[in-house]
């Protein structure tokens, strides 16, 4: 009897080694399986707030544009008004010396 148990036992462990080589093997596998996932999810997670960044940036930056040209329309209104002002000025200086030549002329024809 004795032999005959022992070639039993002989041809049992290789299957018993490869189905514990399998299993390591399958853990293994599922533990690099769970890391990728972990991995992918993470990187999902990078491009939506990279892609929410660059919304932002965009935002800004026509914000910016914007704020640009509103400064430059009040640079050119400013300009505009300080030619306007300067008219009104040499308009008021001609209107003074008019005055005060027609006020000579009457002081002139009085005496």
């Amino acid at each position: 009897g004795a032999p005959s148990q022992l070639a039993r036992k002989a041809s049992h462990e290789p299957a018993q080694h490869a189905s514990s080589v399998t299993d390591k093997l399958r853990a293994q596998l599922d533990q690099v399986r769970a890391q990728l996932d972990q991995e992918t999810k993470r990187r999902e997670d990078y491009k939506a707030a990279y892609v929410k960044m660059k919304g932002e940036y965009k935002d800004f930056a026509v914000k910016h544009e914007d704020l640009g040209n509103q400064y430059e329309d009040l640079g050119d209104q400013f300009e505009h008004l300080r030619t306007y002002v300067g008219k009104i000025e040499e308009h008021n200086k001609d209107l003074k010396a008019k005055l005060a030549q027609f006020y000579v002329q009457q002081q002139q024809q009085q005496q």
